[in-house]
């Protein structure tokens, strides 16, 4: 996963480690970028859904700011959730800005095939979150994302990520964000288990960290040099601190579960 700036990516989906019983979880990254046709898009999407055997939750990244302001990604977007409304696919939502309000009524149609949006927010101290994730809404701004959506009949949470060791893996962080995601109607929380960093993206992310934590290029250089993940090394600590926290405050800790529709049996 890459620590992202407004101009890199129009839409990135993101994998997490969701574990749900009875569910499979399908990724899917619509590429919408100005180069690709409504046809392309069109053909792709529909050529995975076939591809799927059962009714899989399809997971959509919205992770830049910039899209907002192109007509023609903004149409190839709602035409990603057309094809998915028609073909009954439930879907969840993943972004940290606030350009995700502007499909408020696409999100709303899909709710009756089973929608929830999931708000990253990976700190509270938004001197952190500036230099994470710079251009980016602050923390009282993903909030109020989180609140709009919710007001507007849209089931909404809270995905505390990225979790980086170092940064913002501290029990206060956890603590704050729950607090005040149960204080602006959170419907849910979830936190990233483990950061991972695929392939091609490392070289790009150890170079976002020498720019921006350049005390940590060290650390996370040696920890990614075999593998494509880092754990928290206080994962059961912050564990411990998240179902704590979130039952102090009232607020479930995973989504709203998914029930596909029964189909009638012709015997």
């Amino acid at each position: 996963m890459k620590i992202l700036t407004p101009a890199e990516d129009n839409i990135i989906y993101a994998k997490w480690s969701l574990n749900f019983p009875q569910v499979n979880y399908s990724e899917i990254y619509p590429a919408v970028k100005s180069n690709i046709t409504f046809a392309d898009i069109e053909e792709n999407l529909k050529k995975e859904l076939k591809r799927l055997k059962s009714k899989e939750i399809i997971s959509l990244g919205f992770d830049s700011e910039i899209f907002s302001d192109d007509e023609t990604i903004t149409k190839k977007i709602v035409n990603v959730f057309t094809i998915l409304r028609q073909s009954g696919s439930p879907l969840m939502v993943a972004s940290s800005v606030d350009s995700v309000l502007q499909f408020m009524d696409l999100l709303k149609l899909q709710t009756k095939n089973y929608c929830q949006v999931f708000i990253k927010i990976p700190s509270f101290d938004n001197s952190i979150l500036q230099v994470m994730q710079p251009g980016f809404p602050l923390f009282e701004q993903r909030l109020n994302i989180v609140k709009t959506l919710n007001d507007n009949n849209i089931s909404a949470g809270v995905l505390i990520s990225p979790v980086m060791p170092r940064i913002n893996d501290s029990s206060e962080n956890f603590k704050n964000i729950i607090e005040a995601s149960a204080k602006h109607s959170a419907k849910f929380i979830m936190y990233q288990k483990l950061f991972s960093v695929a392939g091609g993206a490392k070289e790009n992310f150890l170079r976002n960290i020498e720019l921006r934590f350049p005390h940590l290029y060290d650390y996370y250089n040696v920890e990614l040099l075999a593998k494509d993940y880092i754990k928290s090394q206080s994962f059961m600590e912050l564990t411990n601190v998240f179902v704590r926290t979130a039952g102090q405050f009232g607020i479930s800790t995973r989504p709203e579960e998914y029930r596909p529709p029964k189909q009638l049996s012709l015997f």
